[in-house]
């Protein structure tokens, strides 16, 4: 389960962002693969970065970010 995984456990090989949504690396390890599993998939796209609230993956002048309508409309 993702909650038997704590920060003492995994050991990141490195965390960068592409294409507007998290790549992790890292041992492989069935634990840490939940985890990554739920922040790439299910996460990452459908959250807002500047406030948390439910956005949508989108292009915005080459840039890839994940916007609520709020700061979607804010950032045009």
């Amino acid at each position: 389960m993702i909650s038997d995984v704590s920060e003492k456990q995994a050991k990141w090989g490195q965390i960068k962002e592409k294409f507007g949504t998290p790549r992790m690396y890292y041992p492989k390890d069935e634990k840490a693969r939940a985890v990554v599993d739920c922040a790439e998939s299910r996460l990452s796209g459908r959250i807002c970065e500047t406030c948390g609230a439910p956005g949508r993956l989108g292009e915005d002048r080459g840039w890839w970010r994940t916007r609520c309508p709020i700061h979607e409309e804010k950032d045009r």
